[in-house]
């Protein structure tokens, strides 16, 4: 898989599926002990990291996130993105920047950066 696809296969994780599928999905983009970090919260681990998008989606039913401007090297990967609501408004935009595994195919760690739009 390459790094934008990767990209977007980890943006899945955030949307709204089932448990199950998030599981797989974390599965093929996580490592088992990844750091998710941002603003407002620090999570390590795959399990606390769903658990996280859980909690996520139950507070922002329906959203989902768009990433664009992908760009990688020597293990690093830097993207933006967007929150988009079921009605199609764009609730937040930001940046993020993640660390690939040695075989540079799942995340150990991802910051985000994020405002609220204007």
């Amino acid at each position: 898989m390459n790094t934008e696809t990767l990209v977007h296969e980890y943006a899945k994780v955030w949307s709204p599926i089932d448990a199950e599928t998030r599981r797989a999905l974390l599965e093929k983009v996580w490592t088992e002990d990844c750091v998710y970090q941002d603003p407002s919260d620090r999570v390590a681990g795959r399990g606390p990291f769903a658990a996280h998008l859980a909690t996520f989606q139950a507070q922002y039913p329906g959203t989902r996130f768009d990433c664009h401007n992908v760009i990688s090297h020597h293990g690093w990967v830097f993207f933006e993105w967007k929150m988009v609501t079921p009605g199609e408004v764009v609730a937040m935009h930001g940046r993020s920047c993640g660390r690939l595994d040695a075989d540079g195919v799942r995340f150990t760690e991802i910051a985000g950066f994020f405002e609220p739009p204007a």
